[in-house]
């Protein structure tokens, strides 16, 4: 029907200009009045448009569908609105504590003997820092409950084996004290957690920048036992074809990440997996006999409070400005013994470093060595000795 109505059209608008032809030239049309070929073709132009308007199919605003096997009709109202199906809810995920292995454990009991709590390196494959703060809270939890009424936990975690063998580059710290009292004896806080965590995750170079460094550090010590660290830097550089800058760039990175801290608000996490076997014991209690007998022992145990105690006293003793000169990477108090025979009954060490400036009177900076005899059972400082120059 559709097609007729338009073959219908087209000959209406022929004629229509038919009509027109035959006012010129009447004879094109076979007729010898011009009045009479316009009359003619006019007329006829009006029959044909009236059978194509006849013929034309009629517009509904319905549309009619009927599928070849039922005589069902779906009418389909164009006007009618689309319901949309709801957005599905957004899946909570929740955080994960994931399983971790002890590589190191030894006493923190640190100042006085009413504080008594242990330090764990643990290796972890959690790679968010919510998640690594997570692994380190459980950590705590489960390493504090196996020690005999301890005071707090304190975790050092890192993200391979190699790392924590080296015991830099941890990406994670967690001090654990449920009293609130702090891992110190008369400092409270009042603080049950202290986290501190980074996102860091090591790149390909600076795995093997890490494995030379460990590799390598045997060949670049010197008599004392001490890193020539420049000399190694420059056998690693040239065997992995870097500049110094581009070494630099990624070791600090590497053996300090940048740490943030972590507020732990007590809510749920998932617990993946927990402590993995290990060979790593905890530790028997540091303040024994048997340490005392050993310099290197007793010396090591109290190098953190012996530099929370001797430090001041070293800055106190400058009459002007002082300066510490040491890196990121040094001791302030590079070398101990004991302080003499009488007293290696009752554990004093002295502590002993030059990593400090001094300025005088006239504003020129002095090279200062220090040597600090302090007694780790009674957390004191006995005395301070200081003189012009380096060790």
């Amino acid at each position: 029907m559709q097609l007729l109505s338009i073959i219908l059209s087209l000959l209406s608008i022929l004629m229509f200009f038919g009509a027109f032809v035959g006012l010129i030239k009447p004879s094109l049309l076979n007729e010898t009045s011009r009045l009479k070929a316009f009359g003619q073709s006019m007329a006829i132009s009006i029959f044909f448009f009236v059978l194509a308007v006849i013929f034309m199919p009629e517009v509904e605003d319905a549309e009619i569908a009927q599928t070849s096997d039922t005589t069902d009709t779906i009418v389909v109202d164009r006007n009618a609105q689309v319901e949309l199906a709801p957005e599905p809810e957004p899946t909570t995920i929740m955080p994960k504590a994931h399983g971790y292995t002890v590589v190191y454990a030894r006493d923190h009991s640190i100042l006085a003997e009413d504080r008594k709590g242990g330090l764990w390196y643990i290796v972890s494959d959690a790679e968010t820092m919510e998640d690594r703060a997570l692994t380190m809270i459980q950590a705590a939890k489960d390493l504090h409950s196996e020690m005999l009424e301890p005071t707090h936990a304190f975790i050092w975690l890192f993200a391979n084996d190699r790392a924590a063998e080296q015991g830099l580059g941890n990406v994670g710290t967690a001090s654990y004290v449920p009293d609130g009292q702090g891992r110190l004896s008369g400092f409270p806080n009042d603080s049950v957690w202290d986290i501190n965590v980074s996102d860091f995750v090591e790149t390909e170079l600076q795995t093997q920048i890490r494995d030379l460094w460990i590799d390598n550090r045997s060949k670049h010590v010197d008599a004392d036992k001490f890193l020539k660290e420049d000399a190694l830097r420059a056998e690693i550089a040239q065997t992995l074809a870097i500049g110094n800058e581009e070494l630099s760039s990624a070791l600090f990175p590497l053996f300090a990440p940048t740490l943030q801290a972590y507020q732990y608000d007590g809510a749920a996490y998932e617990v993946l997996a927990g402590k993995a076997d290990s060979s790593i014991q905890n530790p028997d209690d540091f303040m024994t006999d048997q340490c005392m007998e050993n310099l290197r022992c007793w010396a090591e145990k109290h190098s953190v409070s012996g530099a929370v105690y001797c430090e001041p006293h070293v800055e106190r003793s400058a009459k002007y400005d002082f300066e510490w000169t040491d890196s990121w990477l040094e001791s302030k108090f590079s070398h101990f013994r004991w302080l003499n025979a009488e007293n290696r009954k009752a554990g004093i060490v002295t502590y002993i470093g030059d990593k400090v400036k001094f300025q005088n009177g006239f504003g020129a900076w002095l090279p200062i060595t220090y040597e600090c005899d302090f007694d780790p059972i009674n957390g004191t400082v006995l005395d301070l000795r200081l003189y012009e120059g380096r060790l």
